[in-house]
């Protein structure tokens, strides 16, 4: 097998790479399976043979492994999935390197940051902010991303596939996650985009600039997955510089007295390049796309194109609906229902697809188009600024944060720091960074390893006896979800004698530990004798399971 991350990084990759993404625009007409959709049966079916397959492969490039993380997290798996986790360690284990040091490719550095902001953006942060300012070391000279400096032929220029990945990676990690790119990047790639169109208003591989934005330049090697990658990268830039938003507002559930700062004031374009030159450029790209798309393409690199034409379509539509415009269902899914047809008749028996890049990447491409992955991006809820004021626990929330719901509360994003750090803070308490030390300790009883929390049991079992009811909750949450049983006699303590919200969580927590129910449930009115009744019953049963602890 040849994968895509070996395949893409030699020279001329995409010069012979004929791309196919209109052609299933036009291979099919009739309308027999005019209602396919994400949902539809056959493509829930053919989704699932998919991963089926992908689950019996191995793949030792950290990009491959990232993509196949990738897929599975957005057909809602987690990290309990062995490819989920297979792909975390990997890209941690980089992500340990320093944003300086990482030794990725564009195309698995930009993977991996869409995979992290998939699986987990506030518990990833930190690595999502380590793979980001690894793109932003990485933006050569002339404003967008490329093969090393040190590349032969390549070295100097900047290539339009690499750079739609870098794009993607930072649009959702600055989306989603709160990790910002600098306006001067964001400005540098639209420029570069913006000056390397080709006179026919496509777009090639290794972009040849214009002298001044705007102008079209001969370009070698236009193809459709090209300018559709040019394109998506370009309705995103647009956004991104401060132009039209491509996501809808979405209701958080937040309080109506907490206001978007963004509603108040829009948001300042950071950009001196006039709205009307992305316009001018992306529609002459649109009209290449609609002229161009030609059955006879469907050859090469299938699967990979056909991710990019996922993404601009759904980009597109979003820049559509931005304008209070809206397309008729038929024409919003039309490339869809070709692309999808496509995909269900060509699919192997054991599930996977393959054309150029091998059978695993292409059948992680294959899915991700089946499965609408950048529709899903876009139904995300973004991170949002709002006006301080305060929390529904009264701590009051500075000026300006950043903040996530959790729970029905507003909240601030969480610290980014080491578990140790997290817990040292919360012992001490009132310390300025206290309140984001408490969202860390939330995402860490939910989403850490159990062999992590494992390791600092004694610190977790400190905080079950500190003032702030809330953060001895949580220690009693990551207590669970690190399964010691060491922690027993504590959480025992707090069925018997604790606030009755903490007795609540302890005894929920105790019937994990032993898998098995109590005598009474307990509950914010059970009575003392109640609680008394079920702390016998757990010490009776650790007397058995631990005897030499309960001398």
């Amino acid at each position: 097998m040849s994968a895509i991350w070996a395949r893409m990084s030699g020279v001329g990759m995409l010069a012979r790479a004929g791309s196919v993404l209109g052609a299933t625009l036009v291979l099919f007409a009739a309308p027999a399976l005019g209602q396919l959709s994400p949902k539809h049966p056959r493509v829930q079916k053919a989704v699932e043979r998919a991963l089926a397959f992908l689950e019996k492969q191995s793949e030792n490039r950290v990009g491959g492994k990232a993509l196949v993380g990738l897929t599975f997290v957005k057909a809602g798996r987690d990290e309990s999935h062995p490819k989920v986790k297979e792909a975390l360690d990997a890209v941690q284990a980089q992500a340990r390197r320093g944003a300086q040091k990482i030794t990725l490719d564009i195309y698995s550095t930009g993977i991996s940051l869409m995979f992290l902001v998939a699986l987990n953006p506030s518990r990833y942060r930190s690595e999502i902010e380590t793979f980001a300012r690894s793109l932003h070391y990485r933006q050569k000279p002339a404003g967008a991303w490329g093969y090393p400096r040190t590349h032969p032929t390549h070295g100097e220029t900047c290539d339009t596939s690499m750079t739609q990945y870098a794009v993607l990676g930072l649009w959702e990690a600055e989306d989603q996650a709160g990790v910002e790119t600098p306006a001067i990047v964001w400005n540098q790639v639209a420029r570069w985009l913006l000056r390397t169109q080709d006179p026919s208003g496509g777009f090639g591989y290794q972009g040849k600039p214009s002298y001044a934005i705007g102008e079209r330049v001969k370009q070698s090697g236009v193809r459709h997955s090209l300018t559709v990658a040019a394109l998506g990268s370009l309705y995103i830039t647009k956004d991104r510089v401060g132009y039209r938003r491509l996501k809808r507002k979405y209701n958080d559930g937040l309080p109506k007295a907490f206001v978007l700062v963004e509603d108040q004031q829009a948001a300042p374009v950071q950009t001196d390049i006039p709205l009307r030159t992305f316009g001018k450029v992306i529609s002459a790209a649109n009209r290449w796309v609609e002229k161009n798309y030609d059955v006879n393409d469907l050859k090469t690199w299938i699967h990979y194109s056909l991710y990019a034409l996922e993404r601009y379509e759904s980009l597109r539509n979003a820049d559509v609906q931005a304008t209070n415009l809206e397309l008729s269902p038929a024409e919003r899914n039309k490339w869809y229902v070709r692309g999808a047809r496509y995909l269900l008749k060509t699919q192997a028996p054991d599930g996977h697809w393959e054309s150029n890049a091998g059978p695993v990447p292409d059948t992680c491409f294959g899915a991700l188009f089946l499965m609408g992955s950048t529709r899903k991006t876009l139904e995300r809820t973004s991170v949002r600024r709002y006006r301080g004021g305060e929390w529904k626990a009264g701590r009051e929330l500075p000026p300006g944060s950043k903040l996530r719901v959790r729970d029905g509360k507003v909240v601030v994003m969480p610290l980014e720091a080491p578990l140790p750090r997290v817990l040292e803070i919360l012992l001490k308490g009132a310390q300025a960074n206290y309140a984001a030390a408490v969202e860390a300790l939330a995402d860490a009883a939910r989403f850490a390893r159990p062999e992590e929390l494992r390791q600092h049991a004694d610190a977790l079992k400190d905080l079950l006896h500190v003032r702030d009811t809330e953060v001895a909750k949580l220690a009693t949450l990551a207590l669970q979800r690190a399964g010691d049983l060491d922690a027993v006699p504590e959480l025992i303590e707090q069925v018997e004698t604790g606030k009755p919200e903490l007795a609540k969580a302890a005894a929920e927590a105790l019937e994990v530990l032993a898998r098995s129910e109590a005598p009474a449930t307990i509950d914010d009115h059970s009575d003392p004798e109640t609680r008394r009744r079920v702390a016998e019953h757990w010490r009776a049963w650790f007397r058995d399971v631990r005897p030499e602890m309960s001398q």
